[in-house]
């Protein structure tokens, strides 16, 4: 076998087979040095009278506090800087060590110290911050009704018309904060007809509040599109108007123009509109205020219609005048 190594090694670069030599020479007292560095390192390890220091993270622990209680300011954790045993200290978890922030019967502001209990064995030297500032609030929930904020620029031509379900939220968190919130904001984006969005409690300054929550978290918003329309008084013109057994003596409208609703486009396109004025059946002589019809296009409405005074008369036979009697 060592015939074989021999071989090996003189197969080997230089390199490899100087670092070979070394090793085995004095093999055995380098082999006993080895192992006596680790009985030492075992020794020293397990031994209590070698004391270690360590600095960890503790998670803070808030007690006393009421179902209806909330607080505010108070760190997750505190920084502990603990003495003891090395191998005790080495292997301690931040979990082990318990720092506890005692609030019973404490309401508002605070200023409270921090108690930290250290495993048995092991020391405290310092924790940091050692007092904590806070306030103590009652928990209480307000409805807030949900506003639908447009994101974006809808189409000039069309006009929103967007709907929360439901209408209003719970709004729930410490009083002060309650306080705060303004509005409840559904964010939408043009081009859904039906969508679910969450919502966000904001100040009168649009700022998200924080530490509230708003129940329900998330609103259906259901959207309405409709085209924008715009006013123009246009000139109206009257038809002429003729009874069978009447005579019209005189027709005025009460204004010269009508007041129209409809598109951009559709308005500017007219330059009149013809009215046609409507007759009841029984209508006779004297004078009368009728209701007037307009000729419009499709997708214009008329808002303002003017009213037509006419004064009517009967006709006159149309035959010979009777002959008089003698």
């Amino acid at each position: 076998m060592w015939r074989r190594a021999r071989a090996a090694l003189q197969a080997l670069p230089e390199g490899f087979a100087g670092l070979w030599r070394r090793l085995r020479h004095n093999w055995r007292l380098k082999l006993g040095a080895l192992l006596l560095a680790v009985v030492l390192w075992l020794f020293i390890s397990m031994d209590d009278t070698v004391i270690g220091q360590r600095t960890l993270r503790a998670p803070l622990k808030v007690e006393g506090l009421g179902s209806q209680q909330v607080v505010s300011g108070v760190p997750d954790a505190v920084e502990v800087r603990l003495s003891g045993p090395a191998h005790r200290v080495g292997a301690l978890n931040p979990s082990g060590v318990d720092a506890v922030l005692d609030l019973r019967g404490v309401t508002g502001a605070f200023e409270q110290t921090v108690r930290v209990f250290p495993p048995q064995g092991i020391n405290l030297i310092s924790v940091r911050p050692s007092e904590i500032w806070g306030s103590v609030e009652t928990l209480v929930e307000q409805p807030v009704p949900v506003e639908v904020a447009l994101v974006g620029e809808p189409p000039d031509d069309v006009q929103l018309e967007a709907r929360a379900l439901p209408s209003a939220v719970v709004v729930s968190g410490p009083e002060s904060q309650v306080a705060q919130v303004a509005r409840v904001l559904a964010p939408l984006r043009p081009g859904g007809a039906v969508s679910t969005v969450p919502v966000y409690a904001v100040d009168e300054a649009g700022l998200p509040v924080p530490e509230v929550q708003v129940q329900p978290a998330e609103v259906e918003l259901s959207v309405d599109a409709a085209p924008v329309l715009y006013t123009r008084r246009v000139p109206v013109v009257l038809r002429p108007l003729s009874l069978p057994s009447l005579e019209v003596r005189s027709a005025t409208l009460s204004q010269p123009e009508a007041l129209l609703a409809g598109s951009e486009a559709e308005l500017a396109a007219l330059e009149r509109v013809r009215a046609t004025a409507v007759v009841p059946q029984d209508v006779g002589p004297g004078q009368h205020t009728l209701e007037v019809a307009l000729e419009l296009p499709e997708g214009v409405t008329a808002l303002e219609l003017p009213r037509l005074e006419v004064a009517l008369a009967a006709k006159a036979p149309s035959g010979p005048p009777p002959e008089r009697a003698p």
